[in-house]
């Protein structure tokens, strides 16, 4: 059975489309669950806003830099964590990241469950074929979903603060060097400044976006034979 992975990292709790309150990229991440379950699929969810992953300290690092069977108990304690959301992406076919724009970047939560993943031996490695200083992500099979939200336009390729953008393009650099090759884009932008009838056509046209990605994954899996 496929298991797909929605990372949540938006602030708002709850949902947009209510007073232009809420979070855009939670509703996205609904609408692409809504599509996808009850189709023999495992949906998980992991809301880093609500329950932030431990941040990256010395103590991480020298425990995750130690061999796995040299550790400490300390150093397993230590790493308990960030094991277990590397189990979780390992398990999973397709990561769906909720990604908002937060002054130019991404969320710290969201910074937080990424270097929690970013784990050599697990999800890349180093030094293959007599090459120490290149990257070999280990994460090649999978399918990344980033569901992205700006409150003001332009930060996409083409646009007058695409410079600015560390937020979604910032993520993909991240899997791309884990070794992830197919990923799949939903954007809104401008939530904060465009006229409600933007917002409204903009909207229109990120739910059709979400179909198409929703039939994509399931001519993946298809192709696959993951799928009863």
């Amino acid at each position: 059975m496929p298991q797909v992975l929605i990372i949540h990292s938006s602030a708002q709790i709850g949902e947009s489309r209510k007073e232009n309150q809420g979070s855009y990229t939670r509703q996205m991440a609904r609408l692409l669950k809504d599509s996808l379950k009850g189709r023999g699929v495992r949906l998980v969810e992991r809301d880093v806003a609500a329950h932030p992953p431990g941040m990256i300290d010395a103590s991480f690092i020298n425990a995750s830099r130690t061999p796995e069977n040299q550790r400490t108990p300390e150093q397993i304690e230590r790493l308990r964590e960030s094991d277990a959301l590397v189990d979780e992406v390992l398990r999973s076919d397709v990561i769906v990241v909720g990604c908002p724009l937060y002054n130019f970047g991404i969320p710290a939560p969201l910074k937080a469950w990424i270097d929690n993943i970013v784990r050599l031996g697990r999800t890349f490695t180093m030094g293959e074929q007599r090459k120490p200083r290149v990257i070999y992500g280990l994460l090649h099979n999978k399918m990344v979903v980033i569901l992205a939200s700006t409150g003001c336009s332009g930060y996409q390729p083409g646009g007058c603060r695409e410079e600015l953008n560390h937020g979604d393009k910032a993520v993909r650099a991240v899997f791309e060097n884990l070794g992830v090759h197919a990923f799949e884009y939903v954007v809104m932008e401008g939530v904060c400044e465009d006229a409600p009838e933007e917002i409204e056509a903009k909207w229109t046209r990120s739910r059709l976006k979400i179909d198409e990605v929703a039939r994509r994954i399931q001519t993946r899996w298809r192709n696959r034979h993951c799928i009863n």
